[in-house]
């Protein structure tokens, strides 16, 4: 029998993000979540702390509830500790405070129905703090909650001192704080168990009152690439368990709440804005940092800060309201607040357009039912001029109860198109721009053609269609409504190597706004001065599906213009008739089908128009290392125009969004 002793917490994490494949949820049940409470169960001298998101709750009700009763089981004979969070895995700091109530409240009572445990402690989504959250937890009932232990470092402590439990506060308001053992995360179950008991045994003492913490992702044991055959397969978990029973005179497994109650906190501790250290790196050392990083990422985030405060303006305005449709409201504006689409590291985050549709999806639902309990088909047809992203410049929101259309007035372009009968956002696409990770494509160096603003980065004498040949990255954001003053030389290569050459001078720096209401249409118009200069208007009718849009091009030079004049668009759109590049003939109207959500995009023109377009590809890295993700279709919309001296040039059009319910085949010619 040892001298010394040591108390440990052993848990798992587990989470799917709101919108990711049934296959991945099923394929994480089968091979990660379900075995370790198998083996768990075989063990009932160890002692758990658990923690199922939201996400995962909805879908195991749905296909596996039998997993409820292996857990309540646990729960009844006092082997696991059942932990609470926000209930679609929010990062908290970055929502409001209704919402951080509602989705706590949510999981802790679903928690409860299901398993029979009331959460006491919380985990925190991605381990991002900040100091406001102490008093947040404290008053929405949480305890405690699990911290890297590099915030603690951070916050001066490190080795011996970190060795058990501690509280923090926030105006006054106090809440308990657990260190995560790094050591632990990192070994655990990468290397032999004998491994992390030979570490238990270095840091027991013989007072007895030490704690280390360990929990991490669940889909470590048994999702991740290998570790289901060898977590299982050769009972890696297992033996670790046993090891555990083995050495139970000096390894006491314990819970949170358990320890809570049996020592003392080992001080108080304020912790600095930290996440875990991977975080720290790819965020560049705070989280919000993915909001300028990727304006895709504040566009969701503003998104779903709009949404909320309709929410809370409704729920405020005194009015009676069908509760069903608010409480649907707020739940899909809780899954649009999951954290998994805002943000990248060493998993796919934003560059997965899937996840990116889920959350645009859920807000735009929750949006329509906000629209609809406020009763506002009398006021259907709405304009705002407001600094919606936070950057310092107005942006313009049109809606008409069928499209919400969101203008950035810096370019005069589009860069959200929600259609709201499908509940998507068209514009959901995603700039090309250069990841710290792309350098593992190239051993030997890149080399960059520095024509035009974006450039191309390749390795010479890679063949054509590798990962090196998709290092493109973009000179701006790949939105709609881009407007180009090209030389006349410009190919189609060009467009796809993002190295288009504009006329000098001929874009403007800034367009001017001008937002008018005239009789049942909204009318707004960018005017931009430059060698050519442009009057673009939009006119949007009340609950249409078609966006009108007038261009009147100016020549206020002495000399004459020749330039190819070009509208891009980037949409969300797949339609394998454009799955390479490729260019139409000229003609005055285009129709694009989107084989999966079943809508299409028609776009007509007064004057007949070339097309040239190209799938939207980045390469990003995940778990299985750097891949190719398609991120929608880039349309660029051509005419050759000269323009002598205050000579004008004309352009009528519009596009129309609807539901396909034709079926009809559309022929397109190369």
């Amino acid at each position: 029998m040892m001298d010394k002793k040591i108390n440990l917490i052993l848990g798992i994490h587990c989470h799917q993000p709101v919108g990711n494949f049934p296959k991945i949820f099923k394929e994480a049940y089968e091979k990660a979540y379900c075995p370790f409470i198998d083996v768990l169960a075989e063990h009932p001298r160890i002692k758990a702390s658990l923690h199922y998101s939201g996400s995962l709750l909805d879908w195991t009700v749905k296909e596996r509830p039998e997993f409820f009763d292996k857990l309540r089981a646990l729960v009844r004979r006092g082997q696991i500790e059942m932990l609470g969070g926000g209930y679609y895995e929010p990062i908290l700091s970055l929502i409001p405070d209704e919402d951080k109530t509602g989705q706590i409240e949510l999981f802790n009572e679903a928690v409860f129905r299901h398993t029979g445990y009331k959460p006491a402690g919380l985990w925190l989504a991605e381990r991002v703090w900040e100091p406001c959250l102490a008093s947040c937890l404290q008053e929405r009932g949480i305890k405690y909650t699990i911290i890297d232990e590099h915030h603690f470092e951070l916050a001066g402590l490190a080795g011996k001192n970190i060795f058990g439990y501690f509280v923090t506060e926030d105006k006054g308001k106090s809440v308990f704080v657990f260190p995560n053992s790094q050591k632990l995360r990192y070994s655990m179950p990468f290397r032999l168990p004998g491994e992390s008991i030979r570490y238990l045994k270095k840091i027991a003492t013989p007072e007895g009152n030490r704690l280390t913490v360990v929990v991490d992702d669940g889909e470590k044991f048994g999702l991740w690439p290998g570790t289901h055959i060898w977590v299982y397969g050769q009972k890696w978990l297992e033996k670790f368990f046993s090891l555990l029973e083995e050495n139970s005179d000096w390894i006491k497994t314990t819970t949170f709440s358990k320890f809570l109650k049996d020592f003392s906190p080992a001080g108080t501790v304020y912790l600095p804005t930290a996440s875990y250290p991977a975080m720290m790196r790819w965020s560049g050392g705070f989280f919000r940092n993915f909001l300028t990083r990727y304006p895709e990422s504040n566009n969701m985030h503003k998104k779903m800060l709009l949404v909320s405060e309709k929410l809370v303006s409704l729920e405020r305005s005194g009015n009676a309201v069908d509760e069903s449709k608010l409480k649907q409201a707020r739940l899909n504006l809780y899954k649009g607040q999951c954290n998994c689409a805002y943000w990248h590291g060493v998993f796919g985050g934003i560059y997965l357009h899937h996840l990116r549709q889920a959350v645009y999806n859920n807000l735009i639902e929750a949006e329509k039912l906000a629209d609809e309990l406020f009763e506002q088909k009398k006021t259907r047809l709405q304009g705002q001029v407001f600094d919606f992203d936070c950057d310092g410049k107005a942006e313009v929101l049109l809606n008409n109860g069928v499209l919400g259309l969101y203008f950035d007035t810096s370019v005069g372009g589009l860069f959200e198109l929600d259609y709201k009968p499908a509940g998507v956002n068209l514009i959901n696409t995603l700039t090309r721009r250069p990841e710290h990770y792309h350098s593992k494509l190239n051993k030997r160096g890149l080399e960059k053609n520095k024509r035009g603003g974006g450039g191309i980065h390749r390795l010479v004498g890679v063949k054509e269609g590798g990962l090196r040949n998709l290092l493109r990255y973009d000179a701006y954001r790949k939105i709609s409504f881009l407007d180009h003053f090209l030389e006349p030389r410009v190919k189609l290569n060009d467009f796809v190597n993002a190295t288009l050459a504009e006329i000098d001078g001929s874009l403007p720096v800034r367009y001017k706004e001008k937002l008018d209401k005239e009789d049942d249409r909204l009318c707004l118009k960018f005017t931009g001065d430059g060698r050519v200069k442009t009057v673009k208007t939009f006119f949007l009718e009340k609950e249409s599906s078609r966006l009108n849009f007038d261009y009147r091009l100016f020549n206020s030079e002495n000399e004459t213009i020749r330039t190819l004049f070009g509208i891009e668009f980037n949409l969300s759109l797949r339609n394998s008739a454009f799955a390479s590049r490729g260019k139409l003939v000229p003609s005055r109207v285009f129709r694009i089908d989107d084989e999966e959500q079943k809508i299409y995009v028609e776009f007509s023109f007064k004057k007949e128009a070339t097309l040239w377009y190209f799938p939207l590809q980045t390469v990003s890295e995940s778990e299985r290392g750097l891949e190719k993700t398609y991120q929608g279709l880039s349309l660029l919309f051509l005419w050759p125009i000269s323009l002598g001296r205050e000579e004008n040039w004309d352009l009528e059009g519009n596009l129309i969004i609807q539901q396909d319910a034709s079926g009809k085949e559309i022929n397109y010619k190369e």
